[in-house]
């Protein structure tokens, strides 16, 4: 006996996919703000460089690098002409070229 029959599955909610979403408002002290400011200028620097290289190396007909190898560069260059890179997280870097990937 039952209840009334659904014809098809128009009231089976059991498929419907929920996104929620949270709005934070972050509230960095000065050093933070800084860190924050030296992390997205790092992060911009090293996904131009890497774009640069590839473009380069495209246009040479050589092989386009891999975050690996730009990694490896930029942290050599990092001991010797770009001390700057050593005050954020090789994350930072590391993270920028492998979006480029």
């Amino acid at each position: 006996m039952g209840g009334p029959q659904v014809a098809g599955r128009a009231g089976d909610y059991s498929a419907m996919k929920v996104v929620r979403g949270y709005k934070t408002e972050l509230d960095p002290t000065s050093e933070q703000y800084i860190l924050f400011c030296k992390c997205a200028g790092a992060a911009r620097y090293a996904y131009n460089y890497g774009l640069s290289r590839k473009k380069e190396a495209y246009k040479n007909g050589q092989p386009t690098p891999y975050a690996n190898d730009l990694q490896r560069e930029l942290t050599a260059r990092k001991h010797a002409d770009l001390p700057w890179l050593g005050e954020v997280s090789k994350w930072v870097v590391q993270n920028a070229l492998r979006d480029l990937d």
